[in-house]
This record gives C-alpha cells, structure tokens and sequence, in this order.
C-alpha cells in the first residue's frame, strides 16, 4: 500500500491510496487499511494528522464528502514511509 500522486487517478495533485496492486482505494478504505498496517488506533491517527477522532471517523465513511486534507495526506504518507 502507498500514498502518491504519479497515479491517474490522483485529482489536482492530491494523493490517492492505492493498493499493493498498484489499484486506487477509495478513501475509507485507504484510511482503514492504513490504520490496520501501521496498528493505529483512530485516536493515534487524528494525533498524528493533527486533527479531531471524529474527522478520522469521518474520513473512514463510505459516505463522507470531505476527504483528507493534502496535509493530512502527506502525514498519512510519511507513516507509511517510515514503517519500510
């Protein structure tokens, strides 16, 4: 799994999930898979991205309409950069 922006599917340059497979995730899932890998629990996520439990909830629904900031994106990719 990784975080990156040199994918089609990647909008205005904000960072996609995409899978081991080198397929897009939608967002909640991406955030889901990502807490399984890294062992984090939602609250250890929101500190990590500097914003509220709830926001992290909010990000893992299939029916949210604000993803993840670019900011929040790029923390969620240092993450995932830093367990290798």
């Amino acid at each position: 799994m990784q975080i990156t922006t040199p994918h089609p599917e990647s909008k205005y340059g904000l960072p996609v999930f995409v899978d081991f497979r080198g397929n897009a995730m939608p967002t909640s899932e991406g955030v889901k898979q990502l807490r399984i890998l890294l062992d984090m629990t939602a609250a250890d996520l929101a500190a990590a991205c500097n914003v509220s439990v709830g926001e992290v909830y909010n990000w893992q629904s299939e029916v949210s309409r604000r993803p993840p900031s670019s900011a929040a994106l790029n923390v969620m990719r240092d993450l995932l950069d830093g367990q290798h």
